[in-house]
């Protein structure tokens, strides 16, 4: 390692709970593994993709008649998504 480059501590991790993100929590385990780092783990919703189908379907003002339930309701699969991350940590000895 160059002696400007600093140690790799940390790896955050987006995960939106798809086939991606989940792919993206295990290279970034693997990469935290062989490097001795820690992984950072944050869940993410994707409103605008659900935003431009809601439009299609009700219009602007039936999306936000219902996006503070749908945003509720998606963060419950968040909290799974993250739990996914944190299995994939466990299993490849991560923290």
């Amino acid at each position: 390692m160059d002696k400007s480059q600093k140690p790799v501590n940390k790896i955050l991790v987006a995960t939106d709970g798809s086939e991606a993100g989940i792919s993206a929590a295990e290279y970034g385990a693997n990469m935290a593994k062989k490097l001795g780092a820690e992984i950072v783990a944050i869940g993410v919703i994707n409103v605008h993709k659900y935003e431009s189908i809601a439009h299609t379907f009700t219009g602007q003002m039936g999306w936000l008649s219902v996006k503070e339930k749908f945003i509720k309701e998606r963060e419950k699969e968040v909290t799974g998504d993250l739990n996914k991350v944190r299995e994939i940590c466990e299993r490849k000895e991560v923290h």
